[in-house]
Parts: structure tokens; C-alpha cells; sequence
């Protein structure tokens, strides 16, 4: 027996209305890092959400035997409003997924270990770092080292890109964990500016300090015409007083004088805030983090101050996932999504 249409839209809109307060506590729950009791409470709560969600399909699907309602213009009243209903539908299976995976899943790895030299991935990403070598190269107006290692700087050497991203990625877990929405980065001595182009990607803002002019000019140039609204200074780092500006400070040993560089380090640690994240890829710095009251992450990503154990199983609840910004799903989806995609799991 068909359901009238005036009472089909009635129901909808009351089982809707039960499965956004259903979801609303799946949501209240989701806080990681997630003990085994608040895995089980948000089990349950999402399983109540799937029935609600069940019944809601069968209800929009009793339209669908309705011999009326099939040859109804688009912009009829009861057209748009079954065709939007199915519109707020769609997102439940992704986000339905999403959620059961992170409930399933244990703590994940800090930062991932690299694939086997012989793994198709491997080759992959090694074929990436000599693509963006060779890019860099292009983009380098710097011909000749020897002048700037004369002024106490090392030549623009970059550190290959999958091994910054890997780090990047740690960074922006920490940052998630330590209940930040966005993270400002700079690149002390950035170069060319790939690396700021990479890290505005994935934290949105991004810039860069440079000691060469000419290398200032192709970096501000490259990042303008990709889109990107990230300054690229011009100035000494021994001089910079804005570190404390900002969420990630990553610098790679951008003066070769040993004395320099600690006086750097020094400067970097003593203006950077609470919970600022550094990025320092090189085993010197490793050596005296502790004494410029930075702790070690994993890898070569530090924090400035206190590094618990609350912090790190917080962070090893914070996924892999897309950086870049979507369009939120409309309606009782809504906050799912935004809470999985807040914890890097879409």
C-alpha cells in the first residue's frame, strides 16, 4: 500500500530529525584518543544512528514506487524535496566507513616507516624527489655556490621532498592533536620556495625566509603565479624576530658555520611560543634539542615545551587523511564529516 505523499514527507522529515540528534552524540563521543569504553559507547551510538539512518532509506525509497511521482518536473515542490533528502543521504556510506575503520584501527605509526627500496611505491616517490630536483634546478638562478658559502650560508641544497612531506604530515598531526584548526609555517632559508608551495598545500598557510635576494624574487614569483598567497622575506635569520608568528618553523641547516647555526637554533627555540612544532632534519640539532626546551615527536619533529604521553597518544589517533579544504556535505551529515575530516580521517 503506497504511503500518501503529504504523510511520506511528514515521516521523513521526523526520522531525519531523530537521526541528527543520533549523530549529534556519535559526534559528542568522537573524542580521541579513544579508550576502549569510548570506542564501545560510540560502537553503540552509531549503531542507533544506522537504524535511524535504515529506516530514512526505506522511507525516501517508498517515493520511488509512487507512479505519480515519477514524471514530476524538477522543480516540483515534492521533486525537490525528495531529490534534496537523497542529496543529504549520499555522504552517510563514506562517513559510516570512515568512522567503523577508525574504530576499528589501533594507534597509528607516528611517522610511517619508508617502503622497501624494492617496492613499487618506493620508486614511485624516488621518481617524484628527481622530478622536483630537476625543478628546483630549473628554478635556481644560483649558478655559483661559492659566494654564498663565503657569506656563512649554505647553497640551496633541498632536502628531498618525500622525506619533508613525511615530516610535514607529523607536523600536521601534532597540530591536530594539539587542537589547532590551522597551522602557519615557515621555511627558514627557503630557496626556490618549494617547500612553502608544499606546505601551503597541506597546511593552507605557508611562507618563507630567504637570504638571497635573487632566490627571495623566484620563490615570491613562483608562489604568486601558483595561486598561493605566501610571502617569501627577504633577510638574515640571525636577525628575525618573528618566529613566535608562527605554528611550524622548519629549517634545514640553512648556515654551514657551526657557531652561526647553534646561535640560530638558539634564536628559533627562544622566540617560538608553547606547542610550536619544529621541523630540524638533520642529527645536529637532535643533540641539543632538550637544552633549548624542545622535545623530540618522532623523527626530526619537535614540540617547544612538554612532549606526554597524552600528546603522543593523541596524535597517533590523527589519520593520514586529504588536507586539502572541501566543500562541507550539507545537513544531518554535516558535523560527522567535519569531526572525521577535523581528525585527518577523510
Amino acid at each position: 500500500m503506497l504511503i500518501p505523499v503529504a504523510e511520506l514527507r511528514r515521516a521523513c522529515m521526523a526520522e531525519e530529525a531523530a537521526l541528527q540528534v543520533r549523530l549529534a552524540e556519535v559526534v559528542r563521543l568522537f573524542t580521541p584518543p579513544l579508550s576502549r569504553a569510548r570506542r564501545g559507547q560510540v560502537r553503540e551510538a552509531l549503531a542507533q544512528a544506522k537504524l535511524s539512518f535504515s529506516r530514512l532509506s526505506w522511507l525516501w525509497a517508498q517515493h520511488m514506487m509512487d507512479p505519480a511521482l515519477h514524471g514530476l518536473p524538477p522543480l516540483h515542490p515534492d521533486r525537490q524535496f525528495f531529490d534534496a533528502l537523497h542529496r543529504r543521504m549520499r555522504p552517510w556510506a563514506a562517513g559510516h566507513e570512515a568512522l567503523s575503520r577508525v574504530l576499528r584501527q589501533g594507534p597509528l605509526p607516528l611517522l610511517p616507516h619508508p617502503p622497501a627500496p624494492d617496492a613499487s611505491e618506493a620508486v614511485q616517490l624516488a621518481v617524484q624527489d628527481w622530478a622536483w630536483l630537476r625543478l628546483h634546478r630549473h628554478l635556481s638562478p644560483v649558478t655559483d655556490a661559492a659566494p654564498i658559502r663565503g657569506n656563512g650560508q649554505f647553497a640551496d641544497i633541498p632536502l628531498p621532498m618525500a622525506e619533508f612531506l613525511r615530516h610535514l604530515m607529523l607536523a600536521r598531526r601534532v597540530g591536530v592533536a594539539q587542537g589547532k584548526a590551522a597551522l602557519r609555517f615557515l621555511d627558514v632559508g627557503c630557496g626556490v620556495g618549494l617547500k612553502v608551495l608544499m606546505a601551503a598545500e597541506v597546511l593552507g598557510h605557508a611562507d618563507g625566509l630567504e637570504y638571497q635576494p635573487d632566490l627571495t624574487r623566484v620563490a615570491g614569483r613562483m608562489l604568486r603565479r601558483a595561486g598561493f598567497a605566501s610571502r617569501v622575506m627577504a633577510g638574515d635569520a640571525l636577525g628575525f624576530d618573528g618566529f613566535g608568528g608562527y605554528d611550524v618553523v622548519y629549517f634545514y641547516r640553512p648556515i654551514h658555520q657551526p657557531d652561526q647555526m647553534a646561535a640560530l637554533e638558539a634564536r628559533i627555540a627562544a622566540q617560538a611560543r608553547a606547542g610550536a612544532i619544529l621541523i630540524a632534519p638533520y642529527v645536529g640539532f637532535a643533540d641539543h634539542a632538550d637544552a633549548l626546551g624542545c622535545q623530540r615527536v618522532a623523527g626530526f619533529v619537535y614540540v617547544k615545551g612538554v612532549v606526554d604521553k597524552a600528546l603522543l597518544a593523541r596524535v597517533a589517533q590523527v589519520g593520514f587523511g586529504d588536507p586539502r579544504p572541501v566543500d562541507p556535505p550539507e545537513g544531518f551529515m554535516a558535523p560527522l564529516m567535519a569531526a572525521l575530516r577535523a581528525w585527518a580521517h577523510l
